[in-house]
């Protein structure tokens, strides 16, 4: 069985786990308790951590060159997650002390449910506590605070190793060597590049080494308390992740440890096992309830969510399947190949780029693993050292969550996507994983990343790398200069094979340069409530970065102190996103840049002018906000066409060009019908008409529209509007329609305010031939409230799928 002993210590009878001389604390008297406190932070604040911490510090100054020298314009990561990062921690400091608000809820994103409702972020991945470690950063700007953030932590990430490797091994030198391949793994390095929750990752070895304390019969007051506020840190500093990740981590500890000593009574050994022991188990009760304590700001939220708000699961595991787990799965060989991140090897990266690609789907950040070879033969030298009985505990981890890192399916080479493509894709074969069974577990199952797991097999690399070390100093090296110098050798080959120094051609790859245009300074001097719309508003699914301008609109919500009509939720759910696709300028956009034009499709015809400028009437819109970086120059032109015929001329600053929008809006709303249908309760399909293919709708579930009407007189409209004045308007609903696969009955209906359906027509509908429908019907005019129509099938065995309808019209006479 192994254990967490130093080399040199052997096992008693009666203490077999024993790591270091426990004091009880029990026999105490409660007034030499602080006296305890004090001399126990004095001894923790050695010059060997200070010093160490400092050396980490300066390592992570120099490989991260081009950030170093540009602490206040350039950030790192790409894409939309890098300017949803910078968005978190002004979020922080801007919802605790201006509005003094709860940080988990914002009004800022995603109108409707943005403002003034507001939406959860209960799922964002904001590390909310070195958010607030960021705010006297904040005071030169947010880049530069974010920045400062990522330097400490791969300082503290790097001392928290050490601390936990010199327990285990008593040896500084090895622990140093630990700290290093922790801390610049080319798994971290990658995951921080991306993620502000994944660079503290400092709080999972701290956690682990109050655990083993306890564990080793240490039961004073300071190992539970101190793991209780380490798994806060895990949490609000990491993410859910990390704690479930670090959670299973004991629980296999635990399991070890039942399984070595029933089988050393099996062999007739006796010995104590440290697991059944009342102690240990009051200490890991008083660590669990200290952590729901101290960490109760963001429990409780978030269980909040999870009971009251129904669809917050589905919110969290829309993307959980084992398909999509394959894409965030590491490939075999990723272990032992440099990163892609790698300034020194990148361009030999390039030749392998494949193993980053699965299902046509490519995340480098996701899929790093190289261990270093460096690390490997220390880990091997170790092991060889001290026998199994010493290591196998590491051993076990290492293989365990190296294992569920791989995914459900082993994934090893690469090869083309398809006979006919020349894009590589990492091969997946029929291989199983253990991930498949951590993934059928009740709550653990939410990380549904398996490369995350890296995070602990590295830890569990770089504990058997310090044994090693250890060993090799304690054989060959007479003096401590020599470990010293062998240490700093170690240290360079690590860093060099791991992600070595950012520069070159890499740079563009792991940094973006923020800039922000005057606009947005004046902007947020309006001391006006109103919301704002930036185009493009949606994502770009052909871009390497499809989130990156929605991501940069969410960030200019902390400069402007505006809210946005949209934006990058780190999980955003359907009814979100389904809102945006009813605000036709954005889907308009989103066309552009996929090269499509200004398109907008929906089962009814009519002006989509109207629509966008009741919505942003709905909204509370000021300004729309055309980012011209988001197209090219034809796209462009088109877009700022399109938008000075509906708004009037823009106002132009450094490629942004800005639009008011109040006059075009009262000009418009409520003076003609605008439908919404609820686009997730309708699809399409192709059927052949006349032996031309044509495009129908589908109305799933009946196909819910609401309906605004228009005042027919517009006397005094915005008297009427602001009273919430109600006129019943004669209506009729024109449409095309036919049936598949039989002619069937179908209802159009109304939708009551208790969501009964009220039947205002019965249809009959050929399955051979496109007719012309018209419904005559009331509904009411203004804002009060829309009118919602259904369309159900009224014939027995059919349902509403078996409906294609196209061309639906509003007018009244």
């Amino acid at each position: 069985m192994p254990d967490n002993m130093s080399p040199s210590q052997e096992p008693s009878q009666s203490s077999p786990v024993q790591a270091s001389s426990p004091v009880d604390m029990q026999s105490k008297p409660a007034g030499k308790y602080l006296g305890y406190i004090r001399k126990a932070v004095k001894d923790k604040l050695k010059e060997r951590y200070i010093f160490s911490f400092l050396i980490y510090l300066v390592i992570a100054l120099m490989i991260f060159a081009p950030i170093t020298a540009n602490m206040s314009h350039i950030a790192p990561g790409t894409g939309g997650d890098t300017f949803q990062n910078l968005w978190d921690i002004w979020w922080v400091d801007y919802a605790t002390f201006t509005l003094h608000t709860s940080i988990w809820h914002t009004n800022f994103l995603y109108p409707p449910l943005g403002y003034p409702q507001g939406v959860s972020l209960a799922y964002q991945t904001m590390s909310p506590i070195g958010a607030l470690l960021s705010l006297p950063f904040q005071l030169a700007n947010i880049v530069f605070a974010y920045n400062s953030i990522f330097f400490l932590s791969f300082a503290v990430s790097g001392l928290t190793m050490f601390i936990l490797a010199e327990y285990l091994t008593k040896n500084k030198y090895g622990a140093f060597i630990a700290g290093i391949i922790f801390s610049f793994s080319a798994f971290h390095i990658a995951e921080a590049f991306a993620h502000i929750d994944w660079m503290f990752v400092a709080w999972v070895p701290l956690a682990l080494y109050f655990f083993l304390r306890m564990l080793n019969g240490e039961n004073n007051l300071l190992n539970p308390i101190g793991l209780g506020i380490a798994l806060v840190l895990v949490t609000f500093m990491g993410d859910i992740e990390q704690l479930l990740m670090t959670a299973f981590m004991f629980i296999i500890i635990i399991l070890a440890y039942l399984v070595y000593y029933a089988y050393a009574a099996y062999r007739g050994t006796h010995q104590r096992n440290p697991v059944i022991s009342i102690p240990f188990w009051r200490s890991i009760i008083i660590a669990v309830v200290v952590t729901l304590v101290v960490g109760s700001f963001g429990f409780i939220p978030i269980i909040g969510t999870l009971t009251l708000h129904s669809t917050s699961i589905s919110t969290v595991n829309q993307y959980n399947s084992l398909l999509s787990n394959e894409e965030y799965s590491d490939n075999f060989l990723s272990f032992f190949l440099p990163s892609f991140y790698n300034g020194f090897f990148n361009g030999a990266s390039k030749s392998y780029f494949g193993i980053y690609y699965t299902n046509g789907y490519a995340d480098p950040t996701e899929k790093i693993s190289y261990i270093g070879y460096i690390a490997i033969v220390l880990s091997l030298y170790g092991i060889y050292r001290l026998g199994v009985r010493k290591t196998g505990l590491w051993i076990l981890i290492a293989v365990v969550f190296g294992w569920m890192a791989l995914g459900p399916y082993l994934q090893i080479g690469y090869s083309p996507i398809s006979s006919a493509s020349s894009v590589m894709n990492s091969t997946i074969t029929d291989i199983p994983g253990i991930y498949q069974l951590y993934h059928s577990l009740p709550l653990f199952n939410v990380v549904r990343e398996p490369g995350r797991f890296d995070l602990i097999f590295e830890m569990a690399v770089a504990i058997m790398a310090a044994f090693g070390f250890s060993e090799l100093a304690a054989r060959r090296f007479k003096t401590a200069k020599s470990a010293v110098i062998v240490a700093a050798i170690v240290s360079i080959i690590f860093i060099i094979g791991s992600s070595g120094i950012t520069y070159g051609n890499v740079v563009h790859d792991v940094t973006t340069p923020v800039h922000i245009p005057r606009v947005y300074q004046e902007i947020a001097a309006d001391n006006a409530n109103f919301t704002v719309l930036i185009l493009p508003a949606l994502s770009d699914p052909n871009s390497i970065d499809p989130d990156t301008f929605i991501g940069e609109d969410t960030f200019y919500t902390a400069i402007m102190h505006k809210p946005i009509i949209g934006g990058d939720l780190t999980r955003s759910n359907q009814t979100e996103e389904l809102y945006m696709l009813n605000l036709p300028i954005a889907v308009q956009a989103q066309s552009l840049e996929l090269g499509a034009g200004l398109y907008y499709t929906s089962p009814v015809a009519e002006n989509y002018t109207n629509e966008t400028l009741l919505t942003l009437y709905n909204y509370n819109d000021g300004l729309v906000l055309v980012n011209g970086a988001g197209f090219n120059s034809t796209q462009l032109k088109s877009m700022l066409s399109y938008a000075s015929s509906v708004f009037g001329p823009p106002i132009a600053d450094n490629n942004t060009y800005v639009f008011s929008t109040s006059n075009a809006i009262s000009n418009s709303v409520y003076r003609s019908f605008v439908a919404y249908p609820l686009l997730q309760y309708w699809g399409t399909v192709s059927k052949l008409v006349d032996g031309t293919s044509q495009t129908f709708w589908v109305p799933i579930g009946g196909g819910p529209i609401e309906v605004y009407s228009p005042y027919t007189n517009t006397t005094g409209i915005a008297n009427k509007i602001s009273s919430g004045a109600v006129q019943a308007v004669n209506t009729t609903i024109s449409f095309e329609a036919m049936s598949y696969p039989a002619p069937i009955t179908m209802e159009v209906g109304r939708l009551t305010s208790n969501s009964h359906v009220q039947q205002i027509a019965l249809l009959n509908l050929s399955s051979s031939k496109l007719l012309g429908y018209t419904v005559n019907t009331i509904t009411s005019a203004g804002p009060a409230s829309p009118t919602a129509f259904v369309f159900l099938s009224n014939t027995p065995g059919y349902n509403s799928t078996s409906i294609l309808i196209r061309n639906i019209t509003f007018s009244t006479k």
